[in-house]
């Protein structure tokens, strides 16, 4: 005698009472990421070590610089790459000390403003407090209908 009554699997997969009891299916599928080596790519190296862009970006200009001088017949100076990237060095700083003192500008007025905003409501909350402190003047109860009544 077969173990099963009703051989139509499908139907059975799909009943009501199998439904309840099994999970919901995982339909999102998560794709395994690349590992990246950071010595080979740059933009790995660059997460891991944001100055790498820049040395590799040196390493690259000396590296045109030198070929330059090759075809030409002349010789690679050094010392001249040197004084010229301190130079350009120097400029950007003066460049970016110049974006800093408008920036602070910017973030001074906003302090200023947050300040005017802190002594405002300080002084409310004196204002407050004081009004809070007074003694409010006692109101007499007005009279009622039932002493009225007795008063008729």
């Amino acid at each position: 005698m077969s173990k099963m009554s009703n051989t139509d699997l499908g139907r059975l997969l799909k009943s009501e009472e199998i439904q309840k009891v099994i999970r919901a299916p995982n339909k999102k599928v998560e794709r395994s990421r690349i590992k990246y080596n950071p010595l080979k790519n740059i933009r790995a190296m660059s997460k891991l070590n944001p100055y790498a862009i820049v040395l590799k970006r040196a390493a690259i200009l000396k590296n045109r610089s030198i070929n330059a001088a090759k075809s030409k017949g002349q010789e690679f100076d050094l010392k001249k790459l040197q004084t010229i990237r301190k130079q350009m060095i120097e400029k950007a700083k003066k460049a970016q000390g110049d974006k800093a003192k408008k920036g602070d500008a910017h973030v001074k007025a906003k302090l200023a403003k947050l300040d005017k905003r802190k002594t405002k409501k300080k002084e409310q909350g004196k204002k407050r407090a004081a009004e809070a402190s007074k003694p409010k003047p006692k109101i007499p109860p007005s009279p009622s209908k039932k002493t009225k009544a007795v008063k008729k």
